[in-house]
């Protein structure tokens, strides 16, 4: 058996999703030439030349991790007019001129110790169609239209050909399950269908086969790849959110979205331009992989140059499953103001104009405050899901007596200690990082000048299950403090104004931290203690830390509370149990 290695030069763009179906396929063409002049060629794709793409890490993957310095971007945020904060950027990596030609290789001196330049395989199951020429005689140059054939990666699959002739091949494919319908009559002026990968294969030399090659042998014939177009992958985050993408709706504005035939000997655009819909839509989208549908990403495959400022994405409709099962919808909003993105970075989509790149653009989407004497506070409490390992706010304004939403001072779980040697600020912990910070004095004072609104149920409470702390009391959810003048989205969240509950506070009385009634039995539903930043680091001498007192008998309060060292062995910080509200940085 002989080996043929051909390096072929091909074009360049993004890579697709395996197995998204595009067109419809042709039978292979049935070769019927006498067998006994017939050796045959084994096609191999060998590899697929990749730039270093830019990809959608997994936000979720490093935000479950307990430790407090997990690595998300926080970026810049703008807050939009629809009820959330959003942060885009667009990143690119393009070929250098040398990275992006291949070897050429005649098959009479081609060696195993010869590089390639590949750095990526095609999946098993993709399909590629090859167009092959030959000439009349192993002595002449007439190329001319031989035959089509359809293959499929992972299947070993002969094609017949004569001996006697030289034979050049031109390759095409969808990177994916769907074989690209290639004729006789269309592979000087073939049309791709449209939002598709195309991995374009062109022979820079030819096999010659003369009549002594032995006729049955089969003869191996390399394929590396290249794309024609380039990728812009967009990726959609919701983790700030705290809800999972149930639909959305989204349009790409700016740059034409078209496509073109091609000229499959060169892999060059020819003619018949073509405009086509640029809506996306749920189904348009895959999930990220180990993001549990906070992160669904779209990849779009461009045909027109997109120069600077003229890429625009826009998204017109958005609904969101939160934490806790309640649908958020955003349409509404979105149907008179939009969240429109420009990008400055211009989009170079042909090849012989711009080295072909992929594009990753990266939307990130925070639940956004409400402000007041500006200061942007979140706009529930802060509390911790175990499960998932996410920092949470909750989705409305109840009352809780939930263990995981009560903190001690400097902790970064609920319902544990930390020690003077650690002390950390949970807020800083929601997604993405550093985003959210626990309020200082300065701001709870901002708070105080503002007229208040208080409801109290006096003989109301929060419900409480068994897994729960405290008393049974009767749940309401009229018990808080609010504070009129704060400016925010109201739907789909529950409100936009700015209030605290009376979520009471927590003692812990045993070394190991254990949440006890002692404290939440007499001030749930009647009053709520927040955690202040403001502290010193001499806690030996039990200095003195501060909460923010809101309650039905008085009017909010700042109140000093006394913390206690245990031991100086472990520094361990021993501190009451309280609520948090976070203010954004």
């Amino acid at each position: 058996m002989k080996t043929y290695k051909n390096y072929l030069y091909i074009l360049f763009l993004g890579i697709g999703t395996l197995f998204m179906g595009c067109s419809k396929s042709e039978s292979p063409t049935v070769d019927k030439e006498n067998p006994e002049n017939m050796v045959t060629l084994q096609f191999q794709p060998d590899a697929v030349i990749e730039q270093d793409n830019i990809d959608i890490p997994s936000l979720l993957a490093s935000n479950k991790s307990q430790s407090i310095n997990y690595n998300a971007t926080n970026g810049n945020y703008s807050t939009h007019s629809a009820g959330f904060d959003v942060s885009s950027t667009i990143k690119s990596t393009a070929f250098s001129a040398s990275s992006q030609q291949g070897r050429i290789l005649h098959p009479d001196n081609a060696k195993a110790s010869d590089s390639k330049l590949a750095n990526s395989l095609l999946q098993a199951g993709v399909k590629y169609t090859v167009v092959m020429l030959k000439t009349s005689s192993y002595h002449t140059d007439d190329f001319t239209f031989y035959k089509v054939v359809h293959l499929t990666m992972g299947v070993i699959q002969k094609v017949p050909v004569q001996r006697d002739a030289k034979y050049m091949w031109y390759v095409i494919s969808y990177n994916n399950a769907t074989a690209p319908a290639v004729t006789a009559t269309n592979y000087m002026d073939f049309q791709p269908v449209k939002n598709c990968d195309i991995l374009h294969a062109v022979t820079s030399t030819f096999v010659r086969i003369p009549t002594s090659v032995n006729p049955g042998s089969n003869e191996i014939v390399n394929l590396t790849f290249k794309h024609i177009k380039p990728k812009v992958s967009v990726n959609l985050n919701t983790l700030g959110m705290f809800s999972k993408i149930s639909a959305i709706k989204m349009s790409i504005n700016g740059g034409k979205m078209r496509n073109y035939n091609i000229n499959l000997l060169t892999g060059k655009n020819t003619s018949n331009f073509t405009e086509y819909n640029s809506v996306y839509e749920i189904a348009d989208f895959t999930p990220v992989p180990n993001s549990d549908n906070y992160q669904k990403s779209l990849d779009i495959y461009t045909t027109d140059i997109m120069e600077t400022g003229k890429f625009q994405i826009a998204i017109n409709g958005l609904q969101l499953i939160s934490d806790k099962g309640t649908l958020r919808n955003f349409d509404t909003n979105l149907s008179s103001q939009p969240l429109v993105n420009n990008f400055t970075t211009a989009i170079y989509t042909r090849p012989e104009s711009k080295s072909v790149a992929s594009y990753a653009v990266s939307l990130n989407i925070v639940e956004s405050p409400v402000t007041l004497a500006g200061v942007k506070w979140a706009r529930q409490n802060l509390y911790y899901d175990a499960v998932s390992k996410q920092y949470r706010f909750q989705e409305n304004q109840n009352l809780t007596a939930e263990v995981n939403s009560y903190w001690a001072y400097g902790a970064s779980l609920p319902n544990v200690y930390t020690t003077t040697k650690r002390i950390v600020d949970p807020c800083s912990l929601v997604y993405p990082a550093n985003k959210w910070r626990l309020p200082k004095t300065a701001d709870f004072n901002k708070l105080t000048l503002k007229v208040v609104e208080q409801q109290v149920d006096e003989n109301a409470g929060g419900f409480v299950e068994p897994t729960y702390i405290g008393l049974p009391f009767t749940k309401n959810p009229s018990n808080y403090t609010r504070f009129t003048g704060a400016t925010g989205i109201g739907s789909p969240y529950v409100n936009g104004e700015l209030q605290f509950p009376f979520n009471g506070a927590a003692t812990a009385e045993t070394a190991a931290g254990q949440l006890t009634n002692t404290q939440l039995g007499t001030t749930f539903g009647s009053s709520g203690d927040y955690w202040i930043q403001d502290a010193t680091d001499n806690f030996r001498n039990k200095t003195a830390l501060y909460v923010f007192r809101v309650g039905n008998t008085f009017s909010p309060i700042i109140s000093p509370k006394p913390i206690e060292v245990l031991s100086a062995q472990d520094d361990l910080l021993k501190s009451g149990f309280r609520n948090i509200r976070c203010v954004q940085n």
